[in-house]
């Protein structure tokens, strides 16, 4: 999900991702081509986004029908701070986003 960016400042250990239950490999697949098809860059950065243009986009990629039934954890790497539990991709970008909010 979302790294490093101005509405997400500091440690990136620190900013929470989403961890798919299951085949978490087949569910990355298809986050990270929902992802692309928004013109979301996965490296190198998306400098010619503005951060609200990148979060519409990975709303709009996390929120498309093809991603029903994908299911998972929003958290920090190591575990320590889990924002939620058993959530689509969808409603995870909007409990990042809420969570971004209340941390910048």
């Amino acid at each position: 999900m979302v790294k490093k960016t101005s509405v997400y400042p500091g440690d990136v250990d620190f900013i929470p991702l989403y961890y798919p239950y299951g085949s978490a490999g087949e569910a990355h697949k298809r986050l990270h081509v929902n992802t692309k098809s928004q013109g979301i860059k996965l490296k190198g950065g998306n400098k010619g986004m503005s951060d609200e243009e990148l979060l519409h986009g990975y709303k709009k990629a996390y929120q498309q029908e093809d991603l029903n039934g994908i299911k998972g954890d929003l958290r920090t790497p190591n575990a320590d701070n889990i924002i939620a539990i058993d959530v689509t991709p969808g409603e995870a970008i909007e409990e990042l986003i809420k969570w971004g909010n209340r941390h910048k």
